[in-house]
């Protein structure tokens, strides 16, 4: 069986269209969709309920509610707990994003070529299209192996800077992941914080072993003005990424801790520079953060830090493509 889990909260222009999306999958047999209500405080789960009643088909639709809101990680977490028994896959889907038609077929097909894959991951047309999201396009990495049957390679290619450009994609959705994997590793989401595929996909490098990619289109992400990440409270994201570099600090893998701490102090480049759009105190606050953590990594702050730190903020800016640049060199 393969568990489709939808978190919902306050997307009543979106939820119609997502779940449109996985009632006309090529692939619906032996198939359940697990929505979570989160509390919306507009008629999100009422179009939902409305849209399960009226459809007819093989795919088995539940419905887990929380009590208060709790956020999307905690939504996810509730979706995975409540998986059937014979769930053989978990497939995350953003309830503003919408699957392919041929999502779960292409990806099953895929997990019958590879049957030693814990993660097959699809491909995502983001939209609108710009270049700052070709991060997710794994068609655009020329690099990155369709194969990683390894746990030290599937790490080189998600934490080595010097393959930046050929990472495996953060993103948690749009990867058909095997239950078994998730429920024997404890793979759950840390509540409270945004940007909590990172996280997440620390905890599963560690312990991952086979990786299985297509180039092939399955999944539509939308980037929506309203979104988490795109709703202006730059601060706030800022900080909770400061958050998870701490705790990836705190619970480096003693195989990959060089690596880790590259990708750390590389993501952190971005963090800083996004700082320095803000007033001086929080451009404080982030320069002394990010000290704390290298001090934590046992590892001295990158000179290219040193140096930025002392710019004045709108050259600070402005030499930002060049510090990336010397941290990957």
């Amino acid at each position: 069986m393969i568990s489709v889990i939808i978190p919902v909260y306050n997307v009543e222009q979106y939820i119609v269209r997502c779940l449109r999306s996985v009632t006309k999958q090529d692939f619906v047999r032996d198939m359940e969709c697990i929505i979570v209500d989160d509390c919306s405080t507009d008629d999100s789960m009422q179009l939902v309920l409305d849209f399960v009643k009226e459809y007819q088909g093989p795919i088995l639709f539940r419905t887990v509610h929380h009590k208060v809101n709790r956020g999307l990680s905690a939504a996810r977490n509730s979706g995975t707990k409540a998986v059937s028994n014979h769930s053989k896959w978990i497939y995350y889907l953003d309830s503003d994003d919408e699957m392919k038609g041929d999502c779960l077929q292409t990806l099953i097909l895929l997990a019958a070529r590879y049957p030693q894959a814990e993660i097959l991951c699809g491909n995502t047309l983001t939209l609108p299209n710009n270049k700052d999201e070709k991060w997710r396009d794994i068609s655009a990495k020329k690099g990155l192996p369709l194969y990683i049957d390894k746990n030290e390679a599937a790490n080189q290619y998600f934490f080595n800077v010097k393959n930046v450009h050929n990472w495996i994609p953060v993103n948690a959705w749009n990867k058909l992941i095997s239950t078994e994997f998730i429920q024997n590793n404890s793979l759950l989401f840390c509540e409270g914080l945004i940007h909590e595929d990172e996280m997440w996909m620390f905890d599963v490098m560690k312990c991952v072993k086979s990786i299985a990619l297509t180039t092939k289109r399955t999944y539509i992400h939308y980037q929506n003005v309203g979104s988490i990440t795109k709703s202006g409270q730059e601060k706030r994201s800022c900080l909770h990424r400061i958050a998870i570099a701490r705790w990836e600090a705190e619970h480096l893998d003693k195989r990959y801790r060089d690596i880790q701490i590259g990708k750390i102090f590389f993501q952190l480049a971005d963090v800083y520079e996004r700082a320095l759009t803000q007033d001086r105190d929080f451009r404080r606050k982030v320069r002394k953060e990010i000290c704390e953590i290298a001090d934590i990594t046992k590892k001295s702050l990158p000179m290219a830090f040193k140096v930025w730190f002392k710019t004045p903020p709108h050259s600070a800016h402005a030499i930002a493509p060049i510090i990336r640049k010397i941290l990957i060199s």
